[in-house]
């Protein structure tokens, strides 16, 4: 039987859902919508949980388990309030927040217990905190297997920004937010000195790298699926392809990494514990692939389908 530990609603894992479907496999899901309301764990023993829809099942029937943007969610992972009903009251009491807090730190730890046993004993693809990768680490264990990334610095203090051609991002990650019916994003830009006030948050600058061209590569197990986007050619994607040009969309296209770099991509992954993961490259004009990041719950969906990969099929078959 083939476990799923996902977030409902993703085009992506409905499309492994139906490659599953069409395969004839077991499986069941685990959810937000679809929990966990009981639990039954001998340590050393097997583990048997019983799920909001009615599914029971034990750890000893799972022989696969793939993991995105989800968790064990459990009944309890809900707010609570003092007579152990689901409460969605906006100003709980000292004495709730605390409780919360306490079964929170419970669940996670329990969580951490389950994930072990999954790895343990049976193929899995994900884990929980894959999500949690710090970039500045990845840019380090980059730099460390022999990949080239931008030079990167951060500082607080524009006397301290040097005279390269710079941009700025986050540096965890972006966000987006509403004002007036009006879409902001927190995106890469190119930076405009004259604009930087002399003091500052701590920010990450990075050298613009001039590309030829930008590279998105899922990682999966080993295995490679990239596409190269040609975003140089648009000026609303030249910095940033996430700023889409709708009228004139880049082009896409197949492309295939050379092993050498390959090779690198996977000792980085091994080294930073990501089984999946989106990897961000750019192929520069000095004809130097250039390493950005890795997102490792990045969609592989705009990879899969422009370039008739089938990862969707491919996860489903590895599971």
């Amino acid at each position: 039987m083939i476990l799923l530990i996902v977030q409902s609603y993703e085009f992506s894992v409905q499309e492994i859902i139906r490659w599953l479907n069409h395969l004839k496999k077991e499986y069941i899901v685990i959810n937000e919508l679809n929990y966990i309301v009981d639990i039954d764990l001998l340590i050393d023993g097997d583990i048997t949980l019983k799920l909001k829809g009615g599914d029971v099942f034990s750890f000893s029937e799972i022989q696969s388990v793939f993991i995105r943007r989800g968790r064990f969610w459990f009944q309890n992972n809900l707010p609570y309030n003092l007579n152990g009903i689901n409460s969605n009251k906006n100003t709980p009491n000292i004495l709730e927040t605390k409780l919360n807090s306490f079964i929170k730190s419970e669940l996670e730890t329990l969580e951490e217990y389950l994930m072990k046993k999954i790895k343990e004993n049976t193929f899995y693809i994900g884990d929980f905190k894959e999500g949690n990768i710090n970039k500045l680490i990845a840019l380090e264990t980059a730099q460390k297997v022999g990949l080239k990334t931008p030079k990167t610095m951060i500082n607080s203090n524009s006397e301290k920004l040097n005279r390269d051609e710079l941009i700025t991002k986050a540096i965890k990650e972006g966000f987006s937010f509403n004002i007036d019916n009006k879409l902001f994003k927190l995106m890469t830009h190119l930076v405009d000195k004259r604009k930087i006030p002399e003091k500052y948050a701590p920010t990450l600058f990075q050298q613009r790298i001039h590309k030829k061209f930008e590279l998105r590569t899922f990682y999966c197990k080993g295995l490679f699926y990239t596409m190269a986007i040609f975003s140089q050619n648009s000026s609303k994607t030249n910095i940033d392809f996430r700023n889409y040009d709708y009228k004139q969309p880049n082009r896409l296209s197949p492309y295939k990494l050379p092993l050498e770099i390959e090779n690198k991509l996977k000792i980085m992954m091994n080294s930073l514990n990501l089984s999946t993961g989106s990897i961000d490259m750019v192929y520069s004009q000095e004809n130097e692939y250039i390493f950005l990041e890795v997102n490792p719950t990045g969609q592989f969906g705009m990879v899969s389908s422009p370039c008739n990969y089938f990862i969707e099929k491919k996860i489903a078959e590895l599971l």
